[in-house]
């Protein structure tokens, strides 16, 4: 085997084998193919981290009106606590609402800006969501009104794990309700479907919304089942709780029928069809880069086989059998593989930034352990691949081809595996044309406002006077025609409000904008 290895090693510099562009061919295509996959098996484990993932659901509310159900993912605030107090099967149950946006600006006293997202909740959320406590006591921190729980990074950030309980800060759209920090947890890992740096306690939020049964559904609840207990076997519990707690009577004369259902932690990411129909692409296309890659492979060592046959035919005249031509070759697609992978790592190393950016995903969170067996099952069939065809075409070279010339044998196989590549490549080409004519769509559209010489600057954390003072220093400059403000920017979310017209209530989008903003974007 070391003469093997030692023999593939000196072939790499021959004349005429090509092996550069054999071994960047197979780079190239298995970076790509594989860092796809990865993404794959990152979507696909989702929230899979959590212990007895499998007993954790998701409780939805639901509505029967004339024969039409409807569902959707919040409920009351008493919905949590009332599974757990009155349903035997239910082990643990919590919920938790959302204020403020995503990454919101949060301040200390000591004028120190850090992004967050942040979560109100109850004292029971680690016991269906457990992340390691690295300081302070959930059960205490989030029962007390105005304390928080921060993750880790935040931690490090404001000075430390143990420097930053008792620091407090405020959020920049409410300054007056200032937060302490009681404990800190580990970071949330990037495969969950719901991440949050700060957990507030629900103890300050009003008991009416907290303990009300119907209305007011902001809260998003999970239940944690008692081992062996199926969704299926909850419902009738679920229905008794409703009767002792809710008016459904009432309702039924309103013509609607209220219920509760619980759905699957794992399907929460899993079975959203966005998700689904995206993996699916992303299969399909890291198989087609790595068919084409092995394609290149085999075809390259096809142009060189007339090269080649005379330097076998003479191995097998000095005594070399067939095992023999095997470690050959053997070693040779062992080595370019090998090769070919590090030249992979490096170029993902290389572009890990657009990576990572392109994936929404870092690469300690694609490369797991499970994953990286995985993708070296796949590298094992490569191998396989990639040893095989060229070893069956070296076996097949008789002895005397040493001793006379051979010409090129135009088997139809071989035009085959040229046609596999060939749509393989126009099928890529095609897609990579399609995504480009979007994405010149996506850009050159009208989005109804004019966009051209605009120059925005976030403002949050700015105090309403400094923001003033410099939106009248930018009005003197000459280079400056107008300058204006508003709470968004008009292509991202804004509040919403049911607006009641003469024949349907519609929904609307207000953002609150100065007397000048129109003018701005205007044609």
């Amino acid at each position: 085997m070391v003469k093997n290895f030692s023999m593939a090693f000196r072939s790499l510099f021959k004349k005429g084998r090509n092996n550069g562009i054999k071994i960047i061919a197979l780079a190239v295509g298995l970076a790509m193919g594989l860092v796809l996959i990865a993404k794959v098996c990152f979507e696909r484990s989702y929230d899979n981290f959590y212990p007895d993932n499998d007993r954790i659901y998701l409780v939805k509310s639901g509505i029967n009106r004339e024969g039409k159900k409807d569902t959707w993912g919040q409920v009351s605030g008493a919905i949590a606590p009332g599974m757990k107090a009155e349903i035997p099967e239910v082990e643990a149950a919590t919920r938790y609402t959302r204020i403020g946006s995503d990454n919101e600006l949060i301040m200390t006293p000591e004028k120190q800006f850090y992004t967050a997202t942040l979560l109100l909740t109850d004292t029971s959320f680690f016991d269906v969501f457990p992340r390691p406590i690295l300081i302070g006591d959930p059960k205490d921190v989030l029962a007390r009104p105005n304390y928080v729980m921060i993750s880790r990074s935040l931690a490090e950030k404001m000075g430390g794990v143990e420097s930053a309980v008792g620091k407090t800060f405020v959020r920049d759209v409410n300054r007056n309700s200032v937060q302490t920090i009681g404990g800190v947890f580990e970071d949330i890992p990037e495969n969950s479907h719901l991440q949050y740096d700060i957990l507030g306690s629900l103890a300050g939020y009003s008991v009416q919304s907290t303990t009300n049964w119907i209305g007011n559904d902001r809260y998003i609840a999970y239940v944690k089942l008692l081992p062996g207990t199926t969704p299926e076997s909850l419902a009738p519990s679920i229905r008794r709780m409703q009767e002792r707690n809710q008016d459904l009577e009432g309702l039924k004369k309103a013509g609607v029928d209220l219920f509760y259902t619980i759905s699957p932690l794992q399907d929460i990411h899993n079975n959203n069809e966005d998700v689904k129909d995206m993996n699916a692409m992303l299969l399909f296309l890291a198989t087609i880069l790595i068919v084409i890659a092995v394609l290149n492979y085999i075809l390259v060592v096809i142009s060189t086989l007339i090269g080649r046959t005379k330097e076998v035919a003479v191995h097998k005249c000095y005594g070399a059998s067939g095992k023999d031509i095997l470690g050959m070759i053997l070693s040779e697609s062992l080595l370019h593989l090998l090769l070919a992978l590090l030249l992979g790592a490096f170029l993902i190393l290389i572009f890990r930034g657009k990576v990572e950016d392109l994936l929404s995903a870092s690469l300690s969170a694609l490369f797991t352990l499970p994953t990286v067996t995985l993708l070296a099952g796949i590298c094992l069939v490569v191998f396989g691949v990639t040893c095989l065809v060229p070893t069956w075409l070296f076996l097949r070279i008789p002895v005397a081809s040493a001793f006379r010339s051979v010409k090129e044998s135009k088997r139809y196989w071989k035009l085959c595996l040229l046609f596999v590549q060939f749509v393989a490549t126009a099928y890529l080409v095609a897609l990579l044309i399609t995504i480009s004519r979007q994405y010149d769509k996506m850009i050159t559209s009208d989005p109804g406002y004019a966009y051209e010489n605009l120059i925005y600057c976030n403002t949050t954390g700015v105090g309403v006077q400094e923001r003033e003072r410099a939106m009248a220093e930018l009005r003197r400059l000459p280079q400056v025609d107008q300058v204006g403000c508003s709470t968004e920017l008009p292509f991202y979310y804004a509040s919403g409000i049911m607006f009641p017209c003469r024949v349907k209530t519609v929904s609307c989008s207000i953002l609150p904008i100065c007397i000048s903003f129109p003018t701005i974007i205007s044609r």
